[in-house]
């Protein structure tokens, strides 16, 4: 039997040459300490073999789902209202002036640049031009934040959208954002109505 402290992770028959083995899933990332006991058929167990210490590393290849931790969108034509708690986000340009999403994720498991990353999206309105992909200062608060309290936009455009069927997911190739581990705060700034 092996145990991590006093609980048995798993067990293993020897073979006639005296070798075993145990595979143990679902371990998490850290340190274990793990002992092994031996039982003959007669019901006699040895003592506790000397302890043995393995450190578990997350992946870090992969592929990887992150849900935002932050969401909102902006309202030009109400520059100081939040809208933290809607359900949908706007993107548009309109007579009243420009709709922005902002999307912040904290990336983990990975240890440097992301070599493929996508943010998909959900497309209730069709649009001939789609939104710009920008990167913004993580900064903002989903409940704070305003059109008047934006977050600065990068300069370098991310992505950027052609026509966007109604109905329909969207994915932008957002790799050149995802630089490695840590917060990534993405605007979809609209270029039509």
């Amino acid at each position: 039997r092996v145990r991590e402290g006093t609980t048995v992770v798993g067990t293993a028959t020897a073979t006639g040459t005296g070798s075993w083995t145990v595979q143990l899933t679902g371990v998490s990332s850290g340190a274990h300490t793990y002992t092994a006991t031996a039982t003959d058929p007669a019901g006699n167990t040895s003592a506790p073999s000397a302890a043995l210490t393995v450190t578990v590393t997350a992946p870090t290849s992969g592929q990887f789902t992150f849900t935002p931790d932050a969401d909102t969108w902006l309202n030009q034509a109400a520059p100081t209202t939040n809208y933290g708690a809607a359900t949908l986000l706007g993107t548009d340009l309109n007579g009243t002036g420009a709709e922005h999403s902002l999307l912040r994720f904290n990336v983990t498991g990975i240890s440097g640049p992301a070599t493929n990353a996508r943010l998909r999206v959900w497309v209730a309105n069709a649009t001939d031009n789609g939104p710009v992909v920008l990167t913004t200062d993580t900064s903002w608060a989903e409940g704070a934040v305003t059109w008047n309290t934006r977050p600065t936009l990068g300069t370098a455009t991310v992505a950027n959208a052609g026509a966007m069927t109604v109905g329909a997911y969207y994915e932008f190739d957002v790799t050149s954002a995802v630089t490695g581990p840590g917060l990534v705060s993405l605007s979809l700034v609209p270029e039509s109505s």
